[in-house]
């Protein structure tokens, strides 16, 4: 889980500063090939300057969107202490929910194949008595017949 939490911390803190160095760029590359206008990067910016700190957190739990924020988070202007501070709580909750849910699967699975392997042995079972009951038909039906 340490592991986890280290290279998420890492991942988005050089996503980043990618963002901070060449936010600009990457904007005005958006503005010119995607529907974005100035309007919408204010209104990006206006949402990291009052929720910043929210959606870097959220965000590390959306698919997609975790992979984008750093970078996004770095070309709005968002604070790197604010971003540091969201994005270290942010991998915590999300390195342990999914360590724990991945925990709990593991041993719900463990379990349900106890069960299927029970309920194999009882399909077998009922396979071969079919198969058997369907054998002394075929054999009796031909004793029959001759």
């Amino acid at each position: 889980m340490l592991a986890g939490i280290a290279t998420c911390i890492v991942g988005d803190n050089l996503g980043y500063f990618v963002g901070h160095r060449y936010g600009d760029r990457l904007i005005q590359w958006a503005e010119k090939h995607l529907p974005i206008d100035e309007q919408d990067v204010k209104a990006g910016r206006d949402l990291i300057k009052r929720h910043g700190g929210m959606a870097v957190f959220s965000a590390r739990f959306i698919f997609g969107l975790r992979t984008i924020f750093g970078p996004l988070a770095g070309s709005l202007g968002m604070d790197w202490r604010r971003f540091l501070k969201y994005n270290v709580l942010g991998a915590i909750a999300w390195v342990c929910t999914m360590a724990f849910v991945g925990y709990g699967i593991a041993n719900a699975f463990q379990s349900m194949l106890g069960y299927l392997e029970k309920a194999s042995w009882a399909i077998a079972g009922g396979i071969f008595l079919a198969g058997y009951l369907f054998w002394r038909h075929y054999k009796h039906s031909r004793a029959r017949a001759s």
